[in-house]
């Protein structure tokens, strides 16, 4: 009988049946592991973009309005409500988080002085955290069965004084992309450009990982993060866009204008008249609710805004979705000089006047086909797309700051130190 039992044992033991069914449950097990894993490490590389990108935009918003410090507090803290708002309920930063101090560029250093004078503060300094102490810990799923029971993700910013906008027409918030009659921040093997050479003056920057490229770049999403970030000028909140044909700014004051354009007709000749030093920044949104700007720009059959007065090109800096242009009409009178300088034709089409900042469409970031296009300015987008027909032509109109100051007023603020990022 104890032999029966024996080999009946040894047997057993010797036996391979279902060793697949456990090594497919251990693989399975190991596999399920991995994917938690990865699922929680991807869910708190989310949240820390998320987290730094409303970092960065609320550092950028408050430094406009240095050296205002109340205002630049509230600004900042409301930044991150409307960048994150699932935690309105369970703030992610308090009002000590932001601090305001002294940058030093030489050294990259932010220095916080024991007592804060608003006129020596150049910089501002903020933290957003999700942690036990403030916001929550970001939770974790699988990693908690071995005691990991949510991420602790602590993100800065730092953001130097904003731009004077502009006794020079504007051109100061945007920084070397006026160096430029077009700058392509993402669209460097997605350009679809026929004849380039036949009609335009001025120099052009595609995307790229040198020095200059990133920088361009830069500059491109603090000037953007910076009009978004503007609060518009009383009146001007909600603008049908012939509502400002006959605008007459002069008053002797340099003034800056920020306006959301929320109806257009692009057949129509705008003619705005100002003095020399006033800005005029446009907002195009059909949409305001929205975070992108929603809307097609298309000016045709010699539409366009038209600067009269002491007005050039340069005093208008606009922000749009996507922009567009067709035939017919004539140039605005205002444009002639300027159309009188490219080694072709510009009579009829869609007048592009200023320096335009694009983003493309919400979905896929294009911009459609332009034909016939008269940019006179410049056109800096980040449109991973786009088209422009050899019918087209632009020119680089040089700010007023460049050469001998000429048409540029008195400075109205010093010192005139431009909004960046620096962390």
């Amino acid at each position: 009988m104890r032999a029966k039992v024996g080999r009946a044992v040894l047997a057993f033991c010797r036996c391979e049946a279902g060793n697949t069914t456990l090594f497919g449950a251990m693989i399975l097990a190991v596999t399920g592991l991995v994917g938690g894993l990865a699922a929680d490490a991807g869910n708190a590389w989310i949240h820390r973009k998320q987290l730094q990108a409303a970092a960065d935009s609320a550092a950028l918003g408050a430094a406009l309005y240095l050296p205002d410090l109340d205002k630049a507090r509230a600004v900042a803290l409301e930044l991150v409500a409307q960048n994150l708002p699932s935690h309105r309920v369970h703030p992610v930063i308090r009002p000590e988080d932001v601090e305001f101090g002294i940058f030093d560029p030489e050294t990259r250093t932010f220095t916080r002085p024991p007592a804060v004078n608003a006129g020596d503060v150049n910089a501002v300094r903020l933290v957003i955290q999700r942690t036990d102490a403030v916001g929550g810990r970001v939770p974790t799923y699988l990693v908690s069965l071995v005691g990991i029971d949510g991420w602790q993700i602590v993100q800065a910013a730092t953001a130097l004084r904003s731009p004077v906008i502009s006794e020079c027409g504007g051109s100061e918030l945007l920084g070397e992309l006026t160096d430029y009659l077009f700058v392509f921040t993402e669209a460097a093997g997605r350009a679809a450009w026929k004849g380039p050479s036949d009609n335009y003056v001025g120099d052009v920057a595609l995307a790229g990982s040198d020095s200059r490229s990133m920088r361009l770049k830069q500059q491109f999403e603090s000037a953007v993060t910076t009009i978004k970030s503007l609060q518009p000028t009383p009146g001007f909140e909600n603008v049908d866009l012939s509502s400002l044909n006959g605008l007459d700014t002069r008053d002797g004051v340099n003034r800056t204008y920020v306006m959301n354009i929320t109806r257009w007709d692009g057949r129509q000749v705008i003619n705005i008249a100002g003095d020399a030093g006033d800005t005029f920044i446009f907002r195009w949104d059909s949409d305001p609710t929205t975070a992108h700007p929603e809307g097609e720009v298309r000016f045709h059959s010699g539409g366009g805004i038209n600067p009269l007065g002491d007005l050039t090109p340069t005093n208008f800096v606009h922000l749009a979705g996507q922009i567009n242009a067709s035939g017919g009409g004539q140039v605005p009178s205002g444009l002639r000089k300027y159309t009188e300088d490219l080694p072709g034709t510009a009579s009829g089409g869609g007048y592009l006047t200023g320096y335009w900042l694009t983003l493309g469409d919400s979905a896929r970031a294009q911009n459609p086909a332009m034909s016939r296009a008269r940019v006179i300015g410049g056109w800096f987008t980040s449109a991973k797309s786009f088209s422009i027909t050899s019918s087209s032509a632009g020119i680089r109109v040089a700010p007023p700051g460049e050469g001998l100051l000429a048409n540029c007023a008195p400075p109205r603020a010093a010192p005139r130190a431009q909004t960046a990022l620096v962390n």
